[in-house]
């Protein structure tokens, strides 16, 4: 009697080992594997990430952006392809088009080292377009923005920290003319004028 009953129950022991490790019991323990490693890597990375704003913001700079795109991870102020093709997409959100070619000639600065002044050389006016990356070598993140720079700003202000370099796309589009312009353009609009008066009233004498 006591051994049958040491039997059965030895039989219920290993059915219930069976079952503990059947596929469904198996798969519950690579769910929980898996969303362990998930969220200790969630942890790292938000450790490790610098910490910077989500997304751009117009108060970034000083004059106020009209509008910004970013913040791109890392630095993509360079002529790699897919670096180009993410300066295109952040500018063409902003209003600017640029078919990707010429990088080189835009005006740079590099090595700014935290610089809060941004000057680049020659003067800016009317709507500029700007790429900045902060966070250093190697990291930090890159925003666009779009400002309007008056009829003339020598420099602008960089409202966050660590600077690294910054590319100068386009400057003057949409600039309103200095008052000493204006008088030039109506100077050179009346001599044309007086030049096409004149030129008429001589083809009515000969004829």
């Amino acid at each position: 009697m006591l051994q049958t009953e040491s039997r059965a129950w030895g039989q219920r022991r290993a059915w219930g080992l069976r079952q503990t490790r059947g596929p469904s019991n198996v798969w519950g323990s690579v769910m929980r594997s898996i969303t362990r490693f998930v969220t200790v890597s969630t942890i790292a990375v938000a450790f490790s990430t610098p910490v910077y704003a989500v997304a751009c913001s117009t108060t970034d700079i000083s004059p106020t952006a009209i509008a910004c795109a970013g913040r791109y991870t890392g630095n993509v102020l360079d002529n790699s392809a897919p670096d180009v093709a993410t300066q295109q997409a952040a500018l063409a959100a902003l209003g600017f088009t640029w078919d990707g070619t010429g990088f080189g000639a835009f005006p740079k600065l590099s090595g700014l080292g935290g610089a809060t002044t941004i000057d680049f050389p020659g003067m800016l006016h009317g709507l500029t377009f700007v790429g900045i990356h902060v966070g250093g070598s190697g990291g930090g993140t890159t925003s666009f923005y779009k400002f309007d720079a008056g009829t003339s700003l020598d420099w602008f202000t960089l409202n966050l920290p660590r600077s690294s370099g910054a590319v100068l796309y386009s400057t003057g589009a949409g600039a309103v003319p200095e008052p000493s312009n204006w008088a030039l353009m109506f100077g050179g609009f009346a001599l044309l004028g007086g030049y096409m008066r004149a030129r008429r009233a001589r083809q009515v004498s000969f004829a």
